[in-house]
C-alpha cells in the first residue's frame, strides 16, 4: 500500500507521533485491513510497547461497525485469562475515533506455523488446542461465543523468558469474505458473509443468531484436523462451494491424511464435526476431557482450568454451557459418522439449495450478509428466496436442534494476515518470529512447550481454587513485551 493511500485511510485518525488517550505515543502502522488499522505505540508512562486498534477512516461512517467495535472492545476487556490477547484500555480519540489498547505479541500464529513447518506433532496440536479451550471456556462462561476459531486466530506467543503459549485472538472483531471470491484468506468483496467459511458450523451458516457454544466445538474439530494434517477438511474453489461441502459432504478420514494419528483423535474430530448439534460434545469442557489423554503432562492443568472456568460461569454462561449432548466421549465411531451423513443427505441437499439462495445476498436471509451497493434483487426473486430461506431456517432449526444462546451474538471475528491484520478484520498486533525450518518439527525443536521455562523445567502453578498459569505477569507493565 502506498504512503499516500495509508495516509488517506488514517486521516483523521491517529498518525505516527501523535498521542492517543493521553499516554500512548503512536510509532508506526503495523497493518491495515478492510475494517481497521493496527498501530504500534508506546505507553509513555511505562515506556513499554502496546498495540492500538482503530477503525479505518472509511469505516467510521458505518454506525453498526463503530457500535460493534466499542461493544467488542469492552467484551474483550472482560476476558483476562492467560490465553486471551488482553485489552488494557478502550476509549475514543479527541476526534471521536474509537480505539482499544492491547498487549503487543511476538511470535507466529498457527497458520504461519503450519505453512512454515508443516503439520504439527500430535501432542503439540492437542496441547495448543487445550490452551485455546481455556480462553474459549472463559468466554463461554461469560456467555460469549467466539465463532471464528481457526489457526490464524491462535497465536503462539513467545515471552521474553522464552516460554511459549497460545493466545486466542479476535473475540468478535469480524471479517467478511465474498461468496464468489476464491476460498483463500485475505480476499473481500462488497457482498460478504461474516465469518471464516471453512471453519463455520452448519448452524452458524443457516441461523447465526441462534448458535451456542457447540458452534465453537465444531470449529475446534476443524482446527484439530487442520493442525495435524496441514489442511482443513472442507475445501472448495469458492466460499459458496466450501459452505456446500460443509453442509452435505462427509469429512475426509483424518487417518487417511495422517496415518500416525491415534484412532481416539479421529473419533474426537468426528464427534466435533457432527452436523446434529446435540451429537457433539455438550461443551468445551467435555471436549477437553476427551483430549487430555492425548496431550503432554501439561494437559491435565489445562483441563482443570477449563473445568474451573465452567464452574464459575455467569447465569448467561451457564445457559450457554448447559447444552445437552451424549456423555460418552468415544460414542461415535467413523462408521456412525458415515451413517449419520447418509441419513441426513437428502435433507441437507434441500438445505444447501435454500442456503445458497440465502447466501446470494437476499434481504432477510438467515446468513449475515452485507448488501452490495450494485443493487438489490428483483421483487420476484426476493420473494422466492425469502420463501426458500424461511423453509431452510425452519428445517435447519429442527435438524440441528439449535439451542438459543445467551451470547450478545457479535459478528464472527476476522481473518488476520501474517503480521497483524486480516484483509478486512483486526487482530492483536504481533511481531513475527524468525521463520523456522520447513518440515514437521520434532518435539524438541518445534514449538517450545507452553509453561516450560527456557531451561526445560516445568513451571508449577500456585495452589488455588482455580489453577493459575505459572509465572504470569500481574500488571500491564509486566504484560507488555519489548519487540525483538
Amino acid at each position: 500500500m502506498t504512503p499516500d493511500r495509508t495516509a488517506q485511510l488514517l486521516a483523521p485518525l491517529a498518525q505516527p507521533g501523535e498521542l492517543v488517550g493521553g499516554k500512548y505515543r503512536v510509532e508506526r502502522v503495523v497493518a491495515i485491513g478492510g475494517m481497521g488499522v493496527v498501530l504500534a505505540a508506546r505507553n509513555e508512562e511505562l515506556g513499554l510497547p502496546v498495540a492500538i486498534k482503530i477503525l479505518r477512516q472509511d469505516a467510521l461512517s458505518n454506525h453498526e461497525a463503530v457500535t460493534r467495535f466499542l461493544r467488542e472492545a469492552s467484551t474483550a476487556k472482560r476476558l483476562q485469562g492467560d490465553h486471551v490477547a488482553r485489552v488494557f484500555d478502550v476509549g475514543t480519540t479527541e476526534s471521536g475515533v474509537p480505539f482499544m489498547v492491547m498487549e503487543f505479541l511476538s511470535g507466529l500464529d498457527l497458520q504461519q506455523v503450519i505453512e512454515t513447518r508443516g503439520p504439527l506433532p500430535i501432542q503439540d496440536a492437542v496441547d495448543y488446542v487445550l490452551e485455546a479451550l481455556e480462553a474459549v471456556a472463559e468466554a463461554h462462561a461469560a456467555g460469549i461465543v467466539h465463532r471464528d476459531i481457526k489457526p490464524s486466530n491462535l497465536f503462539l506467543a513467545e515471552d521474553a523468558d522464552g516460554t511459549r503459549h497460545i493466545k486466542v485472538l479476535d473475540f468478535g472483531i469480524s471479517k467478511g469474505q465474498g461468496l464468489d471470491s476464491p476460498a483463500e484468506p485475505g480476499l473481500t468483496s462488497t457482498k460478504q458473509v461474516m465469518g471464516s467459511p471453512g471453519y463455520m458450523s452448519p448452524e452458524q451458516m443457516m441461523a447465526p443468531k441462534s448458535v451456542d457454544g457447540r458452534a465453537d466445538v465444531w470449529s475446534f474439530g476443524v482446527l484439530l484436523y487442520t493442525l495435524v494434517t496441514g489442511e482443513p477438511p472442507f475445501q472448495g474453489e469458492t466460499v459458496a462451494a466450501v459452505m456446500a461441502n460443509i453442509l452435505h459432504q462427509p469429512v475426509p478420514r483424518l487417518r487417511d491424511k495422517r496415518s500416525d494419528a491415534p484412532a481416539t483423535l479421529e473419533r474426537i474430530v468426528e464427534r466435533c464435526l457432527e452436523r446434529d448439534v446435540s451429537a457433539r460434545y455438550a461443551n468445551v469442557g467435555k471436549l477437553a476431557q476427551a483430549l487430555e489423554p492425548l496431550g503432554s503432562s501439561f494437559a491435565k492443568l489445562s483441563t482443570s482450568r477449563i473445568q474451573s472456568a465452567i464452574g464459575a460461569a455467569s447465569p448467561a454462561g451457564q445457559t450457554l454451557l448447559n447444552s445437552r449432548g451424549p456423555e460418552d466421549s468415544d460414542r461415535l465411531s467413523g462408521a456412525s459418522w458415515t451413517r449419520t451423513t447418509s441419513r441426513r443427505r437428502s435433507r441437507r441437499r434441500l438445505l444447501v439449495a435454500a442456503g445458497l439462495a440465502v447466501l446470494a445476498g437476499v434481504a432477510g436471509a438467515s446468513v449475515w450478509l452485507i448488501a452490495s451497493p450494485r443493487g438489490a434483487p428483483s421483487d420476484a426473486s426476493s420473494a422466492a428466496a425469502r420463501e426458500a430461506t424461511g423453509a431452510a431456517a425452519r428445517e435447519a432449526t429442527g435438524a440441528a436442534r439449535l439451542a438459543p444462546t445467551a451470547s450478545p451474538a457479535p459478528p464472527a471475528p476476522g481473518e488476520p494476515a501474517s503480521a497483524a491484520v486480516g484483509a478486512a478484520g483486526l487482530t492483536s498486533a504481533v511481531e513475527p518470529a524468525a521463520p523456522a525450518p520447513s518440515g514437521s518439527p520434532s518435539r524438541a525443536e518445534s514449538t517450545s512447550r507452553p509453561r516450560v521455562m527456557a531451561s526445560g523445567a516445568p513451571v508449577r502453578p500456585d495452589a488455588a481454587p482455580r489453577p493459575q498459569a505459572p509465572v504470569r505477569p500481574a500488571s500491564e507493565a509486566d504484560m507488555l513485551r519489548s519487540r525483538h
